[in-house]
């Protein structure tokens, strides 16, 4: 009983360790493409580079949507 407890609270400690990286990191790179924003911005004047504004917004979506999923995923498996 006690390894399976051992287990468990080892389980929970290294998970939360992860998350607390996979958070800050995003939020990192939401500060880093944030802060390319402008250059991101004149790609939209440009047929050319529209191609890089969109893959752009793509990424800082992603970006911004890891840390609130990443949450809710950690709220269930909490919950669980």
């Amino acid at each position: 009983i006690a390894a399976g407890l051992f287990a468990a609270i080892y389980t929970l400690f290294t998970s939360a360790e992860l998350a607390l990286h996979i958070f800050l990191l995003a939020h990192i790179a939401v500060a880093l493409m944030f802060m390319i924003a402008p250059l991101a911005w004149l790609c939209v004047f440009f047929k050319r580079t529209m191609e890089h504004f969109k893959s752009w917004c793509s990424v800082t979506i992603g970006f911004v949507l890891q840390p609130i999923i990443l949450t809710l995923f950690l709220m269930m498996f909490i919950l669980i």
